[in-house]
């Protein structure tokens, strides 16, 4: 990791995510176009003054027209896109790319006024300040760069380039501090050679050639860096099928015409500082000074040009305003409820809620539990068939029968930790499935077929990926292990559930422990149970909402999409919605979502079904306006899960790019296209899983424990491919 370099990264964001830019960029873009228009008219005025200009340091002359109307062309031409910027961005990395062209603005502006006030070599505080904040547009510029680099090596989990990238940074900045000292010393000494002040010239030379050799050493790095994510991604293309194939072609396109970009950027910049050297060397040369006048317009509009591609502003990246007002107003909601949100009047029922709320456990526990299932425990278990309920009731219920607690407690060895994130799911999904829409969410991701199959076919692998990326010991809250299950169902099964690997009904559990329903008294005076746990989930997603504004919900979607049908599920999701937290969804992949997407366009809370029909009245009870909340799940759905990539700037889509990689990457380790098919492989998987569950003898499927059926495995192999 790189403590300096990500401490710089968030302060950029604090930078651009800070009051005075979030809230008055509208006036600040009024603010550019109306000085801009004043400052054209104004050189207007003057334009017809025929006046001429010593130039650089030599005597070469050029006339006052000409320069004056270079620099109205050059502040003609940044304009529209400061504004166009200032005014729509919606992100943090959008807010820099408007302060980064603010920067050249400012300095485009600077230079106009230095040709109004000062036709000799007196000395200048405008022209002085545009060189001051071109300097910081350069900074500002690298560290952007730095930013994208930093997002593809983060969601690729390589840290090759961060560490010589934050090196040439520091050495060209430290560059620019010296050129600055230096030309401020040297234009408040009024030298008229460099005999005169030779140490000033040389330390100007000195900090020139390092800031150069810097600049380019990081140029190169990023574009080497950005060279190798394009390979990748086009090998990525190659392979992959669907979205993700056009996602990879989009990917490699983008990447390269980004290292076309940074090159173009770089090459006028340090001609234009050859021209200043070659101008302070050789003296009287009209050619070099208007050489320098062509190759700074040049150079202005080129970075402006650059700045709106590289955000994707050309794309529709500005077009997100819409989203970030909806998180917005999903924070102002979180805002209201945790201000209002008090604890319960009952100590006994918030003790519990708290007891609840505090059976926390790390990714890092879930994995380990994980390799155990058809190793030490719950023989016969298999990840293309097995089911959450029955993870429950042959590994889970169990392993803590001894201590008579929750799942969690036993993980954990009883020092559990406040939830990050609480997952909804359904128990009648996957439990891998369950596992990698986990997975999915530490590492930033939508879909979770792909970790899947990392999951099954190197689980060291994904354990890697998670302690690489940081988030191995995200704390997460699953009532299937955060629920004492001894106090709910483990003494009964009256729906004879099978086990769907082996069709034996689940045995029952011989703890001893009295189940605790939601009858049981003690009660409260609606009903419920004090001393019960499944009747707190509303209570204890509110208490941890309101400690923690980071807490979130993750709707872990099974492959089928049934947990929109489930009762409690939607009771969930509802309660979070009521609450303003933060919500997001993990599914299998975009094509699932596509596919059924027009039965989820027909989803309605109305039509959910639930064990007790009691359940169903007294959750749609709690919600006010179902069409409303009808429409919230469909945004979730198909707005916000689904974003679209063209409305991504370019940090944002630089992760996704990031993790194609990773996934190509993973690829080329395995020799096997298997990562890239996954979701047709666990569809078939699937399918073959059932018939083995139903037509197979136990002893058959128990000798496939732990991994995909030998039949499945064959014909994933056969898909597979070599890389």
């Amino acid at each position: 990791m790189l403590p300096k370099a990500t401490t710089m990264m968030h302060l950029c964001e604090t930078i651009s995510e800070s009051c005075w830019l979030k809230r008055f960029q509208f006036v600040f873009a009024a603010l550019v176009a109306m000085l801009t228009l004043v400052m054209l008219v104004l050189s207007s005025v003057n334009f017809g003054k025929c006046k001429t200009k010593e130039l650089l340091s030599g005597n070469s002359t050029v006339p006052y027209a000409v320069e004056l109307a270079v620099s109205m062309l050059g502040l003609l031409l940044v304009m529209p896109g400061t504004v166009w910027l200032l005014a729509m961005a919606s992100t943090a990395y959008l807010r820099g790319v408007a302060a980064y062209a603010a920067l050249i603005w400012a300095g485009c502006a600077f230079e106009l006024v230095s040709s109004w006030v000062s036709c000799s070599q007196d000395f200048n505080v405008w022209n002085l300040l545009s060189q001051l904040v071109t300097s910081e547009a350069y900074v500002l510029s690298l560290v952007l760069l730095l930013s994208c680099v930093k997002a593809i090596e983060s969601a690729a989990l390589h840290h090759d380039a961060q560490r010589p990238l934050w090196l040439s940074l520091s050495i060209f900045m430290a560059s620019m501090l010296v050129m600055t000292v230096c030309a401020v010393l040297w234009r408040l000494g009024k030298p008229v050679g460099f005999r005169e002040n030779p140490w000033i010239l040389t330390l100007l030379y000195v900090g020139m050639y390092f800031g150069c050799f810097s600049l380019t050493l990081f140029v190169w790095k990023a574009i080497q860096t950005l060279r190798r994510a394009a390979l990748l991604a086009r090998e990525a293309a190659q392979n992959a099928t669907g979205l993700r194939k056009v996602h990879a072609e989009l990917a490699a396109l983008t990447l390269r015409h980004r290292c076309w970009g940074f090159a173009a950027n770089i090459t006028t910049s340090l001609a234009m500082a050859a021209c200043v050297v070659c101008a302070t060397f050789w003296g009287k040369c009209l050619e070099l000074a208007y050489c320098r006048l062509v190759l700074g317009c040049l150079d202005t509009t080129l970075n402006i040009f650059t700045a709106l591609a590289f955000s994707g502003a050309f794309e529709g990246a500005l077009s997100a305003r819409k989203s970030a007002k909806k998180e917005q107003a999903r924070r102002l909601k979180w805002q209201r409820t945790s201000a209002n949100w008090k604890l319960h009047p009952e100590r006994k029922w918030q003790e519990k809620v708290e007891e609840l709320a505090s059976r926390g456990f790390t990714l890092r526990a879930l994995l380990r539990f994980y390799r155990g299932l058809g190793a030490g425990y719950m023989p016969g278990y298999s990840p293309s068939i097995s089911t959450t309920s029955d993870v429950v009731r042959r590994a889970i219920i169990p392993l803590s029968a001894g201590h008579q607690c929750s799942m969690a407690e036993v993980m954990m060895d009883f020092q559990c930790k406040t939830p990050m994130r609480m997952v909804t799911h359904s128990w009648n999904n996957r439990f891998a499935d369950l596992i990698a829409a986990i997975v999915a969410d530490a590492l930033g991701e939508a879909e979770w077929d792909m970790l899947a199959y990392v999951l099954v076919r190197d689980v060291d692998m994904l354990e890697a990926w998670l302690d690489a990326a940081g988030v191995i010991d995200m704390s997460y809250w699953v009532c299937a292990f955060s629920v004492n299950q001894h106090a709910g169902i483990c003494g009964d099964n009256p729906c004879n559930s099978r086990d769907s690997v082996t069709g034996q009904v689940h045995a029952v559990c011989n703890c001893g422990m009295a189940p605790c329903r939601n009858d049981t008294p003690p009660l409260l005076p609606d009903g419920r149970s004090i001393n019960c746990e499944m009747n707190k989930f509303d209570e204890m997603m509110g208490y941890l909402s309101a400690r923690d504004s980071s807490f979130a919900q993750i709707i872990a979607v099974d492959a089928s999409f049934s947990l929109f049908s489930r009762a409690w599920c939607v009771a969930e999701i509802h309660a979070a919605h009521q609450n303003g937290m933060y919500q997001t969804m993990s599914i299998e992949s975009r094509g699932a979502l596509q596919a059924n997407e027009e039965k989820l366009k027909e989803l309605r809370i109305q039509n959910m079904q639930a064990s007790r029909p009691e359940d169903i009245v007294e959750i749609l009870s709690k919600i006010d306006d179902k069409d409303l909340f009808n429409k919230a799940v469909q945004d979730l759905l198909f707005s916000e899960l689904l974003l679209n990539w063209k409305e991504l700037d370019a940090a944002t889509l630089m992760g996704h790019f990031g993790r194609l990689i990773r996934y190509q990457d993973f690829a080329r380790s395995q020799r096997s296209l298997g990562v890239w098919r996954a979701g047709t492989q666990q569809s078939k998987a699937r399918t073959l899983g059932q018939t083995l569950g139903l037509s197979g003898s136990a002893k058959d499927v128990t000798e496939q424990s732990h991994h995909p059926s030998k039949r499945a495995e064959e014909e994933e192999d056969a898909d597979d491919g070599q890389v």
